[in-house]
Order: C-alpha cells, then structure tokens, then sequence
C-alpha cells in the first residue's frame, strides 16, 4: 500500500467508529491503556481505552503493512521506527511536528477527537 491508500484506510476505519463507542474508548492521553490488546474487538469489550493511533495500531490491513505496537512499550511502531516517528513514516506525513499536530489532541476526547484526527490526516502534506 501506498501512504495514500494507508491512510485512507485510517480514515475509513476511523469514520465507521460508533460514537458510543467512540465516546467510551477513545482516550487522547494514551496509546491504549492496558498491555497485550492487539484486537479493536477486545478493547471494546474490557472497557480499555486507547488514542486514534492506538486503535490505527490494531486494524488488521494497516497491520499487515507494518503498523503495530512494540513488545515492550506498547507504542506505535513501524519499520525501526516508534510513537510519533513511526507514524510519520508509515503515513507518509511531512514532519515530525506536523505528525504530533494530528494526533494529538489533549482537549479533546471520544467521537470528537477521532473526527479531528482524521480531518488533519487527510489535510496532512506528504513526505516527498
């Protein structure tokens, strides 16, 4: 998959989030909040939380290209790469910094927040 297609998936995944869920789940404070979760249906489930990313991190197509969480600190990773950067890489988005601009909204939580993240994903410049 291309960045694009990547994160078009992210955006579709993201979008088919209820709200309830959304409102319940979504944390913007954390990856996921506990270890050893690497299924969206098991967080819904046992009443976790995790961030628009750390729910990226467990969409079975996005996985198959590389984007999961680390063995030992439970953070994005992609490649050799972790958190924010591994983000960055593995969306193909042109900064660090512009990396952390979407997927941080500290204000914001459940619904709303993913709302945010995916329109500053498909607003995001591309890595050239």
């Amino acid at each position: 998959m291309t960045p694009k297609q990547r994160r078009e998936v992210a955006d579709r995944y993201l979008a088919s989030i209820p709200r309830e869920v959304a409102d319940e789940h979504v944390r913007m404070n954390t990856w996921i909040s506990r270890r050893g979760v690497n299924d969206a249906s098991n967080l819904m489930h046992c009443g976790m939380t995790a961030c628009a990313a750390g729910w990226l991190c467990m969409v079975p197509p996005l996985r198959e290209e590389g984007l999961h969480f680390s063995d030992y600190a439970y953070r994005p990773t992609f490649e050799n790469s972790y958190g924010f950067f591994a983000l960055c890489s593995f969306f193909g988005i042109v900064s660090y910094d512009v990396t952390v601009n979407i997927f941080t909204t500290p204000d914001i939580q459940g619904y709303k927040a993913l709302q945010d993240v995916r329109r500053r994903l498909r607003a995001a410049p591309y890595a050239r």
